[in-house]
């Protein structure tokens, strides 16, 4: 895929004219104050002022924290064992008899369960200790005792005994990282054996700005948030938070993996270098939807883009990475958290945004690259101003909804339910939302 490579340069000012995009697309409009880190060019456009940063990470002014677990109590099992009583020999071959349970299927445990039998033969009981001498020097393993089986189980239930940790877990690889967190597959030690996807979210590194404080989840970063409210109203395409846990360092978001092993749709498009319309047209449908579920409910992502795309082995989607979402009842919004490349105009000129639209324009940007395989703008330039080329007409149909959707005007922009109901997309799938879902206002 042909994406914007060019970096700034390193030294003297830029205007927004002639400010080229980095080949990291990750960056953060901060009110139009400059705050660029050592290994960022050391001039960016003066207006908006931009930096690099990762969707939803920053510098923590203070360090919150919150249990994300309560209830549990802690569990202790009684693993000591009986002890053992030494075996007897029986030594003399004139030895008394000695009472021995009798086949009776009683079980009073009477005296007539027992009958009187005669004491085994001395040269019987030598060969019994013999073949005892020779199994215990064997080095063939033996099965476990019913003491060594005790203390198993008593291990396994005191690794998930009370607050969850990292240590329930065994890290399987790494599937991605960032400036500011890192995505492994996990998978939870025996007894359980679930796999899942373990999100780090870095507290040092989260900005001020995106804590929210809960009546029950006490203070947790914004990303969490989101999530927990979104399990309420579950999506085929919208990925799923399992459960979120914390330490001292990190707070861990656990999600159910989707494929294994998943691809995003950036490395897809790259390997999928002759996609016809018909796939096209699939990705991006499920893509609108998950997007018009989230305006549904109150929410707006902040950072469509092709990285935040997964898709499994049979071209199923999953829109993942909520780290700039927001709840739009919070907005307008004077702070973009995205990927530049991107954004939409009136961000970069450093206007208040709602939010809707601007996922609008990202999900433009992004049928662009899936048709395309190339972003449609080369630098800030002539996302706020120059001419949308086509390399080649796919269809009408398709060139007309990119059009409409990367629209300057945001009156005239549509939203994610006109793009559902664009000719292009029409008998591409159920439009209908699969889960009731609230009013826009029902978000936090």
């Amino acid at each position: 895929m042909s994406f914007l490579s060019s970096a700034a340069s390193t030294t003297g000012s830029q205007s927004p004219s002639s400010f080229v995009f980095p080949h990291s697309r990750n960056v953060v409009v901060m009110n139009n104050k400059a705050s660029a880190p050592a290994s960022s060019p050391s001039a960016w456009p003066t207006s908006p002022t931009i930096r690099p940063s990762s969707a939803g990470d920053g510098t923590v002014l203070s360090d919150l924290s919150v249990s994300a677990l309560s209830g549990i109590k802690d569990i202790s099992l009684d693993a000591t064992p009986e002890p053992k009583t030494p075996p007897q020999t029986i030594t003399s071959p004139a030895a008394p008899s000695i009472k021995t349970p009798s086949l009776s299927t009683s079980s009073s445990g009477s005296a007539s369960d027992y009958s009187d039998q005669p004491a085994p033969d001395s040269d019987l009981v030598a060969a019994d200790d013999a073949t005892a001498a020779t199994a215990a020097a064997s080095p063939e393993k033996q099965p476990p005792s019913s003491t060594e089986l005790v203390v198993q189980v008593t291990d396994a239930s005191t690794l998930y005994a009370g607050k969850k940790t990292i240590n329930w877990f065994t890290i399987l690889e790494d599937m991605g990282e960032g400036a500011y967190g890192q995505v492994k597959l996990a998978q939870y030690k025996p007894p359980r054996d679930e796999k899942v996807v373990l999100k780090y979210v870095t507290k040092k590194r989260i900005l001020v700005e995106t804590w929210i404080r809960d009546r029950t989840l006490g203070t947790i970063p914004l990303e969490i948030h989101v999530l927990k409210f979104l399990q309420q109203y579950p999506h085929r395409n919208v990925v799923d938070m399992l459960d979120f846990f914390e330490d001292e360092t990190n707070y861990y978001i656990e999600m159910s993996p989707h494929g294994i092993p998943g691809m995003d749709l950036f490395d897809y498009v790259e390997l999928r270098a002759n996609m016809d319309e018909a796939e096209c047209r699939s990705i991006f449908f499920q893509v609108a939807s998950a997007v018009r579920h989230l305006h549904q409910v109150g929410v707006v992502h902040r950072d469509i883009k092709d990285e935040n795309i997964i898709l499994d082995s049979d071209g199923n989607i999953k829109l993942i990475d909520f780290g700039s979402a927001a709840y739009i009842k919070s907005g307008p919004f004077t702070v973009f958290v995205g990927t530049i490349d991107y954004a939409a105009p009136e961000v970069l000129r450093g206007q208040m945004y709602s939010g809707k639209e601007q996922d609008v324009w990202a999900a433009g940007i992004l049928l662009y690259t899936i048709i395309y395989k190339e972003n449609p703008f080369y630098d800030s330039a002539e996302i706020m101003s120059g001419d949308l080329r086509m390399p080649y007409v796919m269809s009408e149909e398709s060139v007309s909804l990119i059009r409409r959707m990367l629209n300057r005007n945001i009156a005239a922009r549509p939203t994610m339910e006109d793009v559902l109901n664009d000719p292009w997309l029409k008998g591409c799938g159920d439009t209908s939302d699969p889960i009731s879902a609230p009013d826009a206002t029902k978000g936090r």
